[in-house]
């Protein structure tokens, strides 16, 4: 499994839109989807 490390910009995207909060949402969707794993 894919472990990808996240600071509180990327978290902030995932309910504000700003530029790029389109990718971040991609990485929020494969956690939930169980491909990667978060850390921060």
């Amino acid at each position: 499994m894919v472990k990808v490390v996240v600071d509180s910009s990327v978290v902030i995207k995932w309910f504000v839109t700003e530029p790029l909060s389109h990718e971040a949402q991609r990485v929020l969707d494969e956690y939930k989807e169980g491909t990667i794993t978060l850390r921060a």
